[in-house]
This record gives structure tokens, C-alpha cells and sequence, in this order.
């Protein structure tokens, strides 16, 4: 739900229906982003995504029917499920809510990216109820950083803890095993040769949050620094020389940026790393470092 935050709020403003829809349960054979969720518009409008769009058509239809909020069983063949990247096809239970009918503190905490516990109470499959919780089962979840549904007899806890996010410009064997690492790690990793892809997304990271910069051309790697300085990203590191690094400084300075004692350059931990995968290494361990500081 974190990606879909800023959508919905905006909708909620300009006083436009939007129905929120995330799975509660699914077997599939494959790892699931538990944080995902889509938002349905009138007219067949969409945002964000579910099981690899595998579930689009299904809740577009479920949408006109979903009143003040239901659960749904879906059932998702085997072709569509491996053209999703999953393993094999089944059974998927959703739930599909008004945005006004849930918590305004819960779209608050989403747009802040700060994990959060929706407890809805349902009579049958109908909703009737939603609420943010501070439930003891959903908080010991929180506190490890894992998200989970609990199902309960007449409830479902959605527990929300945002995967940390890597923002990475540049290309070549470093920048590919850092997204491997990052990766297996659990963290959602976007990456571009672009910068224009990715100044606005860094602008808006948290502290748990990361940045990665590899390019030699000086303005475009400052463009992401300077974009990650305007935000709240926990890391920044800067790959390449100590010289490209007082490049990069300089520019910064002159055009106005502060905290540039925030980038971590040569990036990465002094621990003797030589190879693509041995740096990869080192920049992940000092940007976990990073995290474990920023965040109380």
C-alpha cells in the first residue's frame, strides 16, 4: 500500500471513488509482496498492482460490486499465474475497500512509510469495520520489519512494514551485484543510467531508504546526490575516485546543496573488497550501518 499512498491520497482530495484492494491470502508458489495494493477508479482507471497485474481484470469487475468494502475469493489459472512469474495457478483471497472507508491516520502513516496495522472486522465477507491497531500479535511483526496477515474469526490484521528501498544510478558489474545483494536481502531496488528517472524518487526516500551513485559524468551523479540530500534517504554512497569524489563535492556546493558530508565516497566499508561481488558486499553492509543509525 506504501506505493499507491501518494494516489489515493490525492484522490480522497479531489473527492474521486477509489476502491483499495490487497490479498489476504494466496498459494502460489512463489514469494509475494505482501506491501502491494491497487487502487480502482470509476471507468476502469488503476494504480499500482497486484501478483503481477494477474488479478486486474478480476477486481476491475469486483470493484462495481464491493459496496462499503468485501472479501473475495479469485482463482488464478496456471497460464496466467507463470506469465506473472509464479509458479502455478489457485486460489486468491482479496480484500476490496473504499478509501474513504478506511482510517485517514492509515493513508498518513503510508505516505510517511512508517509500518502500520489495519485491523478490518468483517460480518461474513462483508466489511464493517476498519481501524489502525496496535494489536500485540501484529506489533512483535512490526518490530523485526516483516509483513504478515492474520486472519482471525471475524477480522483480518494487515501488517504494513515497508521493504527498504535502493535507488541506484549507473551500470556495470558493481552496480549489478549491488542490486543481487540488495536483493537477497529484501530490498525493493530501482535502478536507471537515467537520472531523470530517478531524482524525484530519491527526493522522496526515508531513513531506512538508500541511494547508490556509479557515473562518471559529474552532473548527472549530482543530480541523484543532490536530489537524495533534499530527502531523508538514510545512505547516500558515491562510487569512484577520491578525485571524482571532490568533483562531485565541489558541484554540490556551488550550487547550494548542504549536508554533503552525508555521501559516503568511495562508497562502501574498508574491509579489503576486490571484486564486483566483494564491494556489493561492502556497500550493503555499510549502508545497513547507515539505517541502524538514522533510524531510533
Amino acid at each position: 500500500m506504501f506505493d499507491i499512498a501518494l494516489s489515493v491520497v490525492s484522490c480522497l482530495r479531489a473527492e474521486t471513488r477509489v476502491d483499495v484492494a490487497w490479498v489476504v491470502e494466496a498459494d502460489l508458489g512463489g514469494d509475494l509482496d505482501l506491501t502491494e495494493a491497487v487502487g480502482l477508479t470509476p471507468g476502469g482507471g488503476r494504480f499500482g498492482g497486484l501478483l503481477g497485474g494477474a488479478l486486474d481484470g478480476p477486481l476491475t469487475d469486483a470493484a462495481v460490486t464491493a459496496g462499503h468494502g468485501r472479501r473475495i475469493s479469485l482463482v488464478i489459472d496456471d497460464m496466467t499465474a507463470a506469465a506473472a512469474g509464479f509458479q502455478r495457478g489457485g486460489p486468491v483471497t482479496c480484500l476490496i475497500v473504499p478509501a474513504d472507508r478506511l482510517p485517514v491516520e492509515l493513508w498518513q502513516r503510508l505516505v510517511d512509510r512508517d509500518p502500520v496495522c489495519l485491523r478490518t472486522v468483517l460480518d461474513g465477507d462483508d466489511v464493517v469495520a476498519a481501524e489502525v491497531t496496535e494489536d500485540p500479535e501484529a506489533h512483535d511483526l512490526l518490530a523485526t520489519g516483516r509483513s504478515a496477515r492474520i486472519q482471525r474469526e471475524a477480522e483480518v490484521l494487515t501488517v504494513l512494514s515497508p521493504l527498504p528501498r535502493l535507488v541506484m544510478l549507473g551500470r556495470g558489474p558493481i552496480i549489478d551485484a549491488v542490486e543481487q545483494v540488495a536483493t537477497a536481502i529484501g530490498w525493493k531496488v530501482t535502478r536507471s543510467g537515467q537520472p531523470s528517472q530517478l531524482t524525484l524518487l530519491a527526493q522522496t526516500l526515508m531513513p531506512r531508504d538508500s541511494v547508490v551513485v556509479m557515473s562518471h559524468d559529474v552532473e548527472e551523479a549530482c543530480a541523484v546526490l543532490g536530489a537524495a540530500l533534499e530527502g531523508d534517504a538514510g545512505y547516500v554512497g558515491a562510487l569512484g575516485s577520491r578525485r571524482m569524489q571532490e568533483e562531485r563535492a565541489t558541484w554540490l556546493r556551488n550550487e547550494g546543496y548542504a549536508g554533503i558530508e552525508r555521501i559516503h565516497g568511495p562508497a562502501g566499508l574498508d574491509i579489503g573488497a576486490a571484486t564486483p561481488g566483494e564491494i556489493a558486499v561492502s556497500i550493503v553492509a555499510q549502508a545497513i550501518a547507515a539505517h541502524a543509525q538514522a533510524i531510533p
